[in-house]
């Protein structure tokens, strides 16, 4: 197992043609695409693989398939999350079969902030694989149980296999900064990793995050990122961010739109996403193949190509995700947007987060002209 976790994480998608089966193919395709861009390591299965879609047996036959292709079991962190502690340690026992002796634990949303039952949920695990070092991911509520930093550090001084916490509340840099700087730390944690889609990276980079581990589809761009970051090049390291900002921005957006709206099939990933050109995940509702090339039904172009070209060509003609039978490209989480409406869906967007000042010009038909404006 390696030392410690550094660089970019990136959490593996599940591939799912129309048919809700799962595209082995599409994720060796997957693999290959980290293996080529340098991952440092990978998590499998997380949220962004739709892991609450998945059975218990493909769980670990997708996980068998992770670790066979990317041939590193100890640079990879298994998802052994889960509703019940029975299944939160049958997931873990099968990671360690694997040669596979890092998890990363969510505990279930309905514990919400009660520090007593995760203590006794991670607890469990650390009694019954020794062996064990848990990543303890903190999302917010809804899927995660909102811990405060202080719960955090409470739960990492009384299960000593906590060697990782994985911060994704909102906002992230205090909850990161306490933990690292607290003086009653136990050493034995080694470091706090960043989420959130890579959004908050140079914060938390800043407040001293040891990784990242986004989903996978901007890693090439990511891993360049985190090298200008450890070189010290902060030219780069902003160029590379701020250009790229408006991709896991949008992205989001229609995550929460699908948290809020999807309530069955029809809805999701067709309605509430596709109507709007754009894929992505969050549904609660069981459907699974949200990341998937239905979106983009016909030459669709992405509306990651101008803007990303722009910082030094990183996406051009890059393709990550592909349906084996229809061979329709997705980037995603962006694809499936004509440029003629890009114009309107970075003003409404960004006006919704309540930012302004960035967004690209079109011209009279719609179509980008490369100039940006950026604040500065």
């Amino acid at each position: 197992m390696i030392e410690l976790l550094e660089g970019i994480l990136p959490v593996v998608p599940t591939p799912f043609p129309d048919d809700g089966s799962i595209d082995r193919e599409g994720l060796s395709k997957v693999l290959g695409f980290a293996m080529k861009c340098s991952a440092h390591g990978l998590v499998y299965p997380g949220f962004a693989s739709e892991v609450e879609t998945l059975t218990a047996n493909e769980r670990y036959s997708l996980l068998k398939d992770v670790a066979r292709i990317w041939g590193h079991p100890d640079k990879i962190i298994a998802g052994a999350s889960a509703y019940t502690i029975e299944d939160v340690l049958a997931h873990t026992r099968r990671a360690l079969e694997l040669g596979i002796s890092r998890v990363m634990i969510q505990p279930p949303g309905w514990l919400k902030e009660d520090v007593e039952r995760i203590i006794k949920l991670l607890a469990a695990v650390e009694d019954g694989f020794p062996e064990v070092e848990i990543v303890l991911q903190n999302a917010p509520a809804g899927r995660g149980t909102n811990l405060n930093a202080t719960q955090v550090l409470n739960v990492v001084k009384a299960v000593r296999q906590v060697a990782y916490v994985k911060e994704e509340t909102i906002p992230p840099g205090p909850a990161i900064t306490l933990p690292i700087e607290n003086p009653d730390r136990p050493k034995r944690l080694k470091g706090v990793i960043g989420g959130g889609g890579a959004r908050y990276i140079i914060d938390e980079y800043r407040r001293g995050a040891c990784a990242a581990m986004p989903a996978i589809e901007l890693q090439d761009i990511h891993v360049k990122l985190d090298q200008a970051w450890r070189t010290d090049d902060w030219l780069l390291t902003d160029d590379i961010y701020t250009t790229t900002l408006p991709l896991p921005t949008l992205q989001a957006a229609y995550r929460i739109e699908a948290n809020q709206t999807c309530t069955c099939y029809a809805r999701c990933p067709r309605q509430c996403l596709c109507e709007s050109g754009l894929s992505g995940y969050g549904c609660h509702c069981g459907c699974r193949g949200q990341i998937s090339a239905r979106a983009t039904a016909g030459p669709m172009e992405s509306l990651a190509t101008p803007l990303v070209l722009n910082a030094g060509n990183h996406l051009q003609n890059r393709h990550v995700f592909t349906d084996a039978t229809t061979q329709d490209s997705i980037l995603w989480g962006i694809a499936g947007r004509r440029r003629a409406q890009c114009e309107w869906l970075f003003q409404e967007t960004w006006q919704w987060h309540g930012l302004s000042g960035i967004r690209p010009q079109c011209n009279s038909e719609g179509q980008d002209t490369g100039r940006h404006h950026w604040p500065r």
